[in-house]
């Protein structure tokens, strides 16, 4: 199977003509249609839903009832430059910093993600980069806890 992007416009499908990424994403992980969800993408005027394989028509209806649903209230995005300075301004060290400057080398599109509204989809780049070694489990923590929907360990 090959993955399934299906695109809504914000103004023109979305109620409020507005989306709200972080929740938008958790109300289609909390739905019948999670298990191939793979993340959204805002794309200029454009809500792009990314899925692992193709979406049958019963899974687009579902989906489409969720677009129609979704309030857009107040949301949590910040830009890049604001997301990325305010994980470059906690680190702890010469050496941390350092490590997250060479996982942006090596992953740029932890940084795209992060730009396009896509935290679920930055949040993953940064799992690749600490399972590659190239971040320790601090450097993560660091980065997850400055990204939009950020959830505290209990």
């Amino acid at each position: 199977m090959s993955a399934d992007k299906i695109v809504f416009s914000i103004a023109n499908d979305f109620p409020n003509g507005k989306v709200n990424p972080t929740t938008f994403d958790t109300e289609i992980r909390e739905s019948e249609i999670a298990s191939q969800f793979d993340g959204i993408i805002i794309s200029g005027a454009d809500c792009d839903v990314w899925f692992s394989e193709e979406q049958s028509e019963g899974n687009i209806a579902i989906l489409g009832s969720l677009v129609a649903a979704h309030q857009g209230a107040d949301s949590d995005v910040r830009t890049k430059q604001e997301i990325m300075k305010d994980i470059f301004y906690s680190v702890t060290s010469q050496e941390q910093s350092m490590r997250l400057i060479a996982a942006l080398d090596a992953y740029p599109s932890f940084e795209v993600m992060i730009g396009q509204t896509s935290y679920d989809l930055a949040r993953q780049r940064a799992a690749t980069a600490l399972s590659a070694e190239v971040l320790t489990q601090d450097d993560y923590d660091l980065i997850d806890s400055k990204l939009p929907g950020y959830v505290a360990p209990e």
